[in-house]
């Protein structure tokens, strides 16, 4: 199975970038962009990719206890616009990288073991793009996105597309930073 930690959206939240999403749509569709449904808005964390059963016991376990101690995180959608860059190949929400996130992101790649990946720029996918567009549409954004719980989410292909299903959900318990 193909897993990754992550962090859900808020159904206000959804709403808000629906529209950010749809504005951008707009402007691109000469290329045909493909709209990811909001019920697979989401920050991605840690991307495992295909895991085992016992494994993923092992990832439920130490973000359960990490989780506990963790506070609630605060971020602010800043920018709607192709990512990583102006050639990117999906439309994203974008937010700067706080020190809570990245602290948080470090602390829990270390309890997990896992070795660091690429650099964490937290984004949510809103659109998938069959190549770049140019001029990308670049929206500025001001949506406060407050992180409660952290999931892990399982990616599932079907006929109709990707969905990603939340297999666990632990709260972000501690008193907010």
């Amino acid at each position: 199975m193909r897993l990754f930690l992550g962090f859900p959206v808020p159904d206000a939240l959804s709403l808000e970038l629906i529209g950010v999403r749809d504005q951008a749509l707009q402007q691109m569709t000469a290329i045909r962009p493909l709209p990811v449904v909001a019920g697979n808005f989401h920050m991605t964390l840690i991307f495992f990719g295909e895991i085992t059963e016992a494994r993923m016991e092992q990832i439920a376990t130490v973000a359960e206890q990490f989780c506990s101690g963790q506070s609630a995180l605060r971020l602010r959608l800043q920018r709607g616009h192709c990512f990583p860059d102006s050639a990117g190949r999906v439309f994203a929400a974008e937010a700067p990288l706080t020190s809570g996130l990245s602290r948080f992101h470090r602390l829990l790649q270390e309890a997990l073991a896992e070795s660091a990946g690429r650099p964490l720029r937290p984004h949510i996918t809103l659109a998938r793009l069959p190549r770049a567009f140019v001029p990308a549409p670049d929206i500025p954004l001001d949506l406060g996105y407050e992180i409660a719980e952290l999931c892990l989410y399982e990616s599932e292909q079907s006929q109709w597309g990707v969905r990603y299903r939340v297999r666990r959900r632990w709260p972000l318990t501690a008193s907010s930073i």
